[in-house]
């Protein structure tokens, strides 16, 4: 995510709650769910587009100094 590419994960706890894109996420053993989900990532330039740059801003919420304050500030409380 942080690379600014686009993240395809299995909706499974943990992924799909890291994630958070419905658009790229798709139920475990649904391989139809998952081949769509990657032919349109390669043949639609503003959907690809618009996927990394949602992966890329989510990214940043799991940044290390982002995290660090956050801990730090749990503990303060």
């Amino acid at each position: 995510m942080a690379s600014g590419k686009p993240v395809i994960v299995s909706n499974i706890p943990g992924l799909a709650n890291v994630v958070e894109n419905p658009e790229t996420t798709f139920n475990v053993g649904d391989y139809e769910q998952l081949k769509n989900i990657i032919l349109k990532l390669v043949e639609d330039n503003n959907y690809y587009t618009f996927v990394s740059k949602k992966a890329e801003n989510l990214a940043i919420k799991y940044d290390i100094k982002y995290m660090i304050e956050k801990i730090i500030k749990c503990y303060y409380e």
